[in-house]
C-alpha cells in the first residue's frame, strides 16, 4: 500500500513539474513574439505617438 502511495505522488509530482515547465516554456515564447511584433500591431491599430 505505502509503495503505491509513493508511485501515485512521485507520478503527480513529476506531472505537475513538466506542466509548469510547459507553461514557463509556453509564456516566454509568447513574450518573445510579442516583443517582436508589438510595433506591428500597434502600428496596424493607428496608435502612432504624433511627434
Amino acid at each position: 500500500m505505502r509503495a503505491s502511495i509513493k508511485r501515485v505522488l512521485s507520478l503527480v509530482a513529476f506531472g505537475l513539474c513538466t506542466g509548469l515547465a510547459g507553461a514557463y516554456l509556453g509564456i516566454n515564447q509568447v513574450y518573445d513574439r510579442l516583443e517582436t511584433e508589438l510595433p506591428a500591431i500597434i502600428e496596424s491599430a493607428g496608435c502612432i505617438p504624433h511627434s
